[in-house]
Formats: structure tokens, C-alpha cells, sequence
């Protein structure tokens, strides 16, 4: 689920938190008792439904590709169907198949790359459809995305010109919420950007809230997505501090 599920789980493990006997096991089986109760079609349109669990089964040391007998990476390759969710889409595919070194999905992840940079708007930020205001949240989803391919020269590009609009969002108030200033945290994690992303993860405690986090300031009570995006991106945060992978590069304990 997109909360009380995956992100839980890749928090927790990335961060090296200690869980309970059989929690992650349960995770896993839970999760094959969902694609056999849906036969392997976790979504008919949202495919950040298949990014999701596949990075969370990444971060497990499983593979994706073959989760008991499933395949959660092929359903990326449709790159028409993984644009149904606007932008997020192909952002969230790239991502889960950069987390791990997979064989057979270089012309899907390329593609997906150039869905990516394509979908840039003028001011260098992005949205949900491209053209519409960006939006701060989407805007560091992208650079975190593209942290990955910052040695090409199209990335590189396209990741300084969502930097100078991350910061002028930042400038105008637009990081008005916790997860605003978790994704900014962890866009700036992402391509080691220390001074950045601690100024943003002092932001982000602005929002504790009775050993949890709130929304906004406005909220005076817990919610559990703005507690989980605090939880991973704290994580992000410490990883970076620690000379580990990115928060999504499994290829590190």
C-alpha cells in the first residue's frame, strides 16, 4: 500500500532499524498473496504500483524480475501505460530500475530517461503534466531520479535548471508542507549536496509532532504519509552522511 506498506519497509531497511522476527518475511508474503489474488496486475493504470513494490523487494535483497515466480519490472517497458499517471510515472519507473543492476531493460530505462528530460517544464521544474506549475514535490522526485545519470550531459543539464527551480519554489514558500521539504531533502542527498540538505532536514523537523509528523503547521495531529516521507527521507539524509548508496541505489548495504 502507499502508506503502511512499501515505504515503510524501505525505510526501515534502508535505515537499518531494528524490526521485529519475520516482519520483512511477512512483507514478502503478504506480497505474493497479493499478486496471486490479482494475477500479477497490480494496477490497470497506476504503475507506480509495480515501482513501489519492486524497490521495496530490491531494498530486500530480492529480485524484482523474479519474485516467486513474478515479474514486476516487465509491466515498465510499456512506456504508453506507465505515462497514464502523468510524469510520476516514468519517474518512479526509472527510478526502480536504476535501484539494481537488472540485464535486459537498458532500452526501457533509456526510454524512460528521455521521457524524463522531456518532460521538463520552461522554469526547469516539473508537474504531473508537463506545462502546468511545477510543483516542488515533483521537481525534487525528478532530480532524484536523474542523480543517477548526472554523467550525461542531457541529465546534467536538465538536473541544474530543476535545482534553480527547486530553490526559487523554496524562495517563494512553495515548501509549505513536510513532504515539500522531505523531497527537497532528498533531491539535495541525492547528488551529495551536504549544506542544502541539512538546511532542508532542519526545515523537515518544523513538522515533528508527538513523536511523529504533521502535515503542515496548521495540523495539530499526526499523519502517517508526511511521518513516513520523514522517516525515508531522514534515512536518505543519514546515508548520505555516512558515504552510503542514494536511498533508492540498492546496490548498497
Amino acid at each position: 500500500g502507499s502508506v503502511g506498506g512499501e515505504w515503510v519497509v524501505i525505510a526501515l531497511k534502508r535505515g537499518a532499524t531494528p524490526v521485529a522476527d519475520g516482519f520483512y518475511a511477512a512483507y514478502e508474503d503478504n506480497v505474493e498473496q497479493a499478486l496471486i489474488a490479482c494475477e500479477g496486475r497490480l494496477s490497470p493504470v497506476k504503475y507506480t504500483e509495480y515501482s513501489r513494490v519492486a524497490l521495496a523487494l530490491a531494498a530486500l535483497g530480492e529480485n524484482p524480475a523474479d519474485f516467486r515466480g513474478w515479474n514486476l519490472l516487465e509491466p515498465l517497458k510499456d512506456l504508453d501505460k506507465v505515462k497514464i499517471q502523468g510524469n510520476n510515472g516514468p519517474i518512479w519507473a526509472l527510478i526502480a530500475l536504476d535501484s539494481n543492476d537488472y540485464p535486459g531493460y537498458e532500452d526501457a530505462r533509456a526510454a524512460l530517461l528521455d521521457a524524463v528530460l522531456s518532460a521538463q517544464n520552461e522554469d526547469g521544474g516539473y508537474s504531473i503534466v508537463t506545462g502546468n506549475a511545477s510543483d516542488p514535490d515533483m521537481t525534487a522526485m525528478a532530480i532524484t531520479a536523474l542523480a543517477a545519470h548526472r554523467s550525461d550531459e542531457r541529465a546534467a543539464e536538465c538536473i541544474s535548471s530543476a535545482l534553480a527551480c527547486l530553490s526559487a519554489l523554496e524562495a517563494d514558500g512553495r515548501l509549505a508542507s513536510c513532504e515539500s521539504c522531505v523531497w527537497a531533502m532528498i533531491a539535495y542527498a541525492s547528488l551529495d549536496m551536504r549544506d542544502d540538505a541539512a538546511r532542508l532536514r532542519q526545515s523537515v523537523e518544523q513538522y515533528a509532532f508527538e513523536g511523529a509528523y504533521r502535515h503542515d503547521l496548521a495540523e495539530d495531529k499526526i499523519n502517517g504519509m508526511a511521518t513516513e516521507q520523514a522517516a525515508y527521507g531522514v534515512v536518505a539524509y543519514q546515508r548520505m552522511l555516512d558515504g552510503k548508496s542514494r536511498l533508492f541505489d540498492m546496490r548498497g548495504e
